[in-house]
């Protein structure tokens, strides 16, 4: 684990104690009752995720942490805990109505919706290569297994000149049909 990895525990952890005492809900929710995840990719900077009775995540974006940490203590997690302790008393707000923003800027951050950090997208690390009439077409995991699965069929612009061709597997065999 990085320093900063230890970090981001060290403040979710401080952090969602001072919530929990600053707004009384100390019967309802604990520190051990939220989940800590350092793995968030894209260009989101956290998430707070309900997992059902009294169980919470929250996911923090790795790149952010390695690249803007004190950005991420200051503003992240408050914001993110902030949408923890509605959800744990909704009569104080939900989503990021002004009832959440008193409580996140009450945790210590602007109460903003979004962040400006200079995050990347997300890259699917896998790529399904099919080769239909001698081109190459690559699909990301979730089309590969739905098409696999015969769940959907896809449509390719600009394969065969500008005609629209759709690909879907053969109920056959392991091929597929191509309809022009």
């Amino acid at each position: 684990m990085t320093p900063n990895q230890v970090r981001v525990y060290d403040s979710c952890h401080e952090q969602l104690k001072l919530a929990i005492s600053l707004y009384d809900l100390n019967l309802k929710l604990s520190v051990s009752d939220v989940k800590i995840s350092l793995n968030l990719r894209g260009r989101t900077g956290g998430q707070a995720r309900y997992l059902g009775y009294m169980d919470y995540e929250l996911r923090f974006n790795a790149q952010a942490i390695e690249e803007h940490i004190d950005f991420v203590i200051s503003e992240i997690i408050p914001h993110e805990i902030a949408h923890i302790i509605c959800r744990s008393k909704p009569s104080l707000g939900k989503n990021h109505d002004r009832g959440w923003v008193r409580v996140a800027e009450r945790l210590g951050c602007s109460g903003s919706r979004t962040h400006p950090l200079p995050l990347s997208r997300a890259k699917s690390a896998v790529k399904h290569v099919y080769m239909v009439q001698g081109n190459e077409i690559k699909l990301g995991a979730t089309q590969h297994k739905r098409l696999q699965t015969r769940k959907q069929t896809y449509s390719v612009k600009g394969v065969m000149g500008m005609r629209k061709i759709r690909i879907e597997p053969d109920m056959y065999s392991h091929s597929f049909k191509i309809h022009a």
